[in-house]
């Protein structure tokens, strides 16, 4: 493990303390502790790590906007998947199957498509023999789409000029060749299969896009990847208290599943029921402070189960008073750069999926 202190310099931590702190230490490629160079979490490891003078330079997050197009996601579950395609002929072959199965179809909506495996050619000459139906092919980056001539006709491609910002691809007799670039897949595309598609068939997308989210919650192997709900906490000596319900599974599974206080996966409180060993479980840790901290309670579940973070641990069946499992200073698991903290619900085990209700956060 190596371990590196960055001093004098301008980190960015929006805070109790102003906008921006002198010192921040790296372990590895993890960032563990941003503050003031007599911090605790500094001094510990000052003798042994490698130390870098940032000579007041500013030191920023990478700012990721991290998002998700619930009804767009739901549709496209419901498409032909050609990612696993690696050449054209393959995209053709998947095509026709697809085709064959689904006779009713008015329409073949397919995605995943990585333009590289067709060295970038997208014409309607490779798909208008497949089938007479209108062919939309979404680019896996989401930002082009690959039609034939049918779906050029419903599109009205044809007497249509390139949209501000975007292109359609044509011959060069001026005909469109396939292709819809940028502005020509969101302002000529979607707009069209969105009018096209029913409520109904819409509302069915949503479901399936937070079914899909559910069991990939359940399929996680560690809950950093797959929480689930959040709701942030500024800082952590607000009060903040959340709650959740977890229903037992129909069948038996080896999941672990409850409520957490999160930062990453090195400062965390999480609080839970295991449903194969028939225990309720803590499980707390912040490495910067060297705090690590388990319970276990032996609880046979009937149907559900509650759970409460409020600083201290609780769970409760029945609608009876609350047990209090473990209690944590709070002190131990705040810092400076404590401000994005989310209390969340977590499912961590085998493919099942896991009901969760009544999940409340309530946080000054």
């Amino acid at each position: 493990m190596v371990t590196t202190v960055f001093t004098n310099g301008r980190v960015l931590f929006p805070g109790l303390w102003g906008n921006f702190v002198p010192t921040m230490v790296v372990e590895d490629d993890h960032i563990m502790h941003i503050g003031w160079d007599r911090d605790q979490a500094v001094v510990r490891v000052q003798a042994t790590a490698s130390t870098v003078d940032l000579k007041n330079r500013m030191v920023l997050p990478g700012f990721i906007d991290s998002h998700v197009h619930l009804l767009n996601f739901g549709l496209s579950l419901q498409k032909l998947d050609l990612l696993p395609c690696k050449n054209i002929a393959e995209i053709r072959n998947a095509i026709n199957s697809y085709a064959a199965t689904h006779p009713s179809d008015p329409r073949i909506l397919c995605r995943g498509w990585v333009q590289s495996v067709t060295d970038g050619n997208a014409f309607t000459t490779a798909l208008d023999d497949l089938d007479p139906r209108p062919i939309y092919i979404e680019a896996m980056d989401l930002h082009s789409t690959w039609c034939n001539n049918a779906a050029l006709k419903e599109l009205e491609a044809h007497s249509k000029p390139d949209p501000p910002g975007g292109k359609i691809h044509r011959f060069q007799n001026g005909m469109p060749s396939g292709l819809f670039e940028e502005a020509a897949q969101f302002d000529i595309v979607w707009p069209f299969l969105d009018r096209i598609t029913s409520m109904e068939k819409k509302v069915a997308a949503i479901d399936a896009a937070v079914s899909w989210y559910y069991l990939l919650c359940a399929e996680g192997d560690t809950f950093r990847y797959h929480m689930l709900s959040m709701a942030r906490s500024r800082n952590i000596w607000s009060p903040c208290t959340g709650t959740v319900t977890v229903y037992k599974p129909q069948h038996s599974t080896s999941v672990r599943a409850g409520l957490a206080l999160y930062k990453d996966e090195h400062r965390f409180l999480a609080i839970g029921y295991d449903f194969h060993s028939k225990h309720v479980t803590f499980n707390g840790l912040n490495q910067a402070e060297s705090f690590s901290q388990s319970e276990t309670q032996g609880v046979e579940l009937q149907d559900f189960i509650s759970f409460k973070i409020g600083y201290t641990d609780f769970f409760r069946m029945d609608k009876a008073d609350w047990h209090d499992l473990a209690t944590v200073d709070t002190a131990i698991m705040t810092d400076y750069d404590f401000t994005g903290p989310v209390i969340g619900i977590f499912a961590i085990g085998d493919d099942v999926a896991v009901e969760f209700g009544d999940f409340e956060v309530d946080a000054a």
